[in-house]
Formats: structure tokens, C-alpha cells, sequence
């Protein structure tokens, strides 16, 4: 971290993914209509969010999010899990099938937070929020796969749900990018 306090254009960017992942798990989908400004407003009143979190927001891209089919699918969830810790272990050899031998039983503690996951016809579906800039849809299935693979084995571990499908949302792209699946570590 010491590199990004010196760094002020990631000193920004850390801010704004520490603003909207704030936003994005405050948010309230039981709301009458996906109204960022007033949910904004909200979560500073209730101080979810500083002011200064609530200027750094950009707010267009936000209501974008909102206006993707993935938005309506979480408000009719009976379930919604947001910044939900996972912690699990995991043998070795199941994660890198290529390990030697003599160290695929080792067991490799995984631990992260979940942005989203909400259920859908009896399993979850994980949403994780990108910020990144100046990426693809292929940038960012290749460089979060992997985590994104733990993720769906520890929510599996931890909830006992089939996860049915994950999710990355790119607010800079205004896209959403479907993982293949099944995936062998949450296949039932």
C-alpha cells in the first residue's frame, strides 16, 4: 500500500473501487425504483458513505449498472448476499492440477469477499464489480478467472448451494460477462 499512497493516480482509483463497492453493498434493492441519486443521498445520511465518497461516484455509470437485466434479477431474489466473507480450505491438487504429487493433499486456505451473490431458482449466481479502466471483456475473464473459480467452490462450501452462474460486471465497459460453467468444483 505504501506504493499506492505515493501513487496519486491509484490513490484515486482505490478511492473510487472503496466508493462504489460501498455503494453497491449499501444499495437498496427493496426501493420502490433504482434511484442512485436518492440512494446516494441515503447512504450519506446514514453515513454508509462519506461526502466525499458519495462526489467521487460516478453516477452515470451507476445508473447504467441499474439498467442491466442483472439489477432486476437481484431486486426478485429472495436471497441476497453482499460483501459476504468466505473463508475455506481447499486441497492443493484440486486447484492446480498440475502440482507435484507429493503436495496435491496440502490444503491451500482461500479467503476473499464476495461482492454479490444472489439466489435464483434454488442456487446462487455471484456478480463481482470491476472498476478497472482500459480493459476488455477478455482482459477480465483472464485475470479474474481464477479468483472468480475460488469464489464460487468457497460460496459453494460455505452456503451448501449450487452456484449457478458467475457474473463480472465492468461499470467502465457498462457490460456483463458471463464464466463458463459448470464448474467441476461446484458441480453436483
Amino acid at each position: 500500500f505504501d506504493e499506492i499512497q505515493e501513487c496519486p493516480r491509484a490513490r484515486t482509483a482505490l478511492k473510487f473501487f472503496k466508493a462504489t463497492h460501498k455503494f453497491m453493498e449499501f444499495f437498496d434493492y427493496s426501493a420502490e425504483s433504482f434511484d442512485v441519486d436518492a440512494q446516494i443521498e441515503r447512504m450519506v445520511a446514514e453515513h454508509h458513505l462519506t461526502g466525499d465518497e458519495a462526489k467521487i461516484l460516478e453516477r452515470d455509470k451507476l445508473k447504467r449498472f441499474f439498467r442491466n437485466e442483472i439489477a432486476a434479477r437481484i431486486k426478485h431474489s429472495p436471497l441476497i448476499m453482499r460483501e459476504k466473507k468466505v473463508t475455506v480450505g481447499i486441497r492443493a491438487g484440486d486447484i492446480y492440477p498440475d502440482i507435484a504429487e507429493n503436495s496435491a493433499d496440502e490444503t491451500i486456505v482461500v479467503q476473499g469477499y464476495v461482492d454479490c451473490a444472489f439466489e435464483e431458482n434454488g442456487g446462487l449466481v455471484i456478480v463481482d464489480y470491476k472498476t478497472d479502466r482500459r480493459t476488455d471483456e477478455e482482459m477480465l475473464k483472464s485475470r479474474y478467472k481464477e479468483q472468480l473459480k475460488m469464489y464460487e467452490f468457497a460460496l459453494h462450501e460455505c452456503t451448501g448451494k449450487k452456484i449457478h452462474g458467475t457474473v463480472i460486471y465492468s461499470f467502465d465497459l457498462a457490460v456483463r460477462t458471463h464464466l463458463p460453467m459448470p464448474n467441476s468444483l461446484t458441480a453436483e
